[in-house]
């Protein structure tokens, strides 16, 4: 636990990823134990993957079984899965030594932000790196239309595209730098920008810096009323021109 914990203050220090949240917790879970966390000099995050670390002259690696190069242990990891936990290889030198899991909180606001975006007429779509199971408990709690787990970053970015080829309108909310790419394809790029990584809140259109979830509703409110103020005021203007033509040519 001590390695890991080691390892995930590169994560925590430096906001690299957006698994910054899971990379606080296995800190804090390691503290609660009694166990020294120190500070890493040498870490490199893999997108997507996970992360590597020099730790103690020891090459310490924490995320996916596609990061460590093992056979992974789907029983286990599938029995985490059920109890809602995100699960994580740990090696050390190229071995696996063990599996650490963390429990995703639902955020007490999500379910109504999700219920006002419905009510405005958005689709809601998850899309994210963490396990099918998990994805799909949490979207069938909060009511969400639609879930993409497992995914990569590029994965991400196919979706919003695919999505705009469709016709559709797409806004990407998101946190961290594997969102990054989609926030950049996205019609309007949405940074949750307390709990944000600084790549994702420089590539979004709009950061909520309070990062309190009923303001993507209200944005959303925000920019459908705009939109119909300046259909009314363009329907005015060439109302207006109009009259003007049909007094000029009555004129003449």
């Amino acid at each position: 636990m001590t390695i890991v914990a080691v390892t995930e203050t590169h994560i925590h220090a430096d906001y690299l990823s957006g698994t910054r949240e899971l990379a606080e917790a296995i800190i804090n879970g390691a503290e609660n134990k009694g166990l020294t966390v120190e500070m890493v000099d040498h870490a490199t995050p893999i997108t997507g993957k996970g992360i590597r670390a020099q730790v103690d002259g020891q090459t310490v690696a924490v995320g996916s079984a596609d990061l460590l190069d093992v056979t992974p242990d789907n029983t286990r990891i599938l029995e985490l899965n059920d109890q809602g936990k995100t699960a994580m290889y740990v090696g050390v030198d190229g071995r696996a030594i063990g599996i650490v899991a963390v429990a995703d909180t639902i955020r007490d606001d999500a379910y109504a932000a999700v219920q006002a975006l419905h009510e405005k007429g958005a689709r809601v779509i998850m899309a994210t790196g963490d396990a099918e199971r998990v994805a799909r408990n949490v979207a069938a709690e909060l009511g969400v239309d639609e879930v993409h787990a497992e995914l990569m970053p590029e994965d991400k970015l196919t979706i919003v595209r695919e999505l705009q080829e469709k016709g559709h309108t797409v806004a990407m909310v998101g946190d961290g730098v594997n969102d990054t790419p989609a926030l950049a394809q996205a019609d309007i790029g949405v940074a949750m920008g307390a709990a944000g990584s600084p790549a994702a809140i420089e590539t979004a259109d709009i950061a909520l810096m309070a990062d309190k979830l009923p303001r993507l509703p209200y944005a959303l409110g925000l920019a459908q009323r705009t939109v119909r103020t300046m259909r009314v005021n363009i329907a005015i203007a060439l109302a207006t021109v109009a009259i003007l033509l049909v007094d000029a040519a009555a004129a003449d």
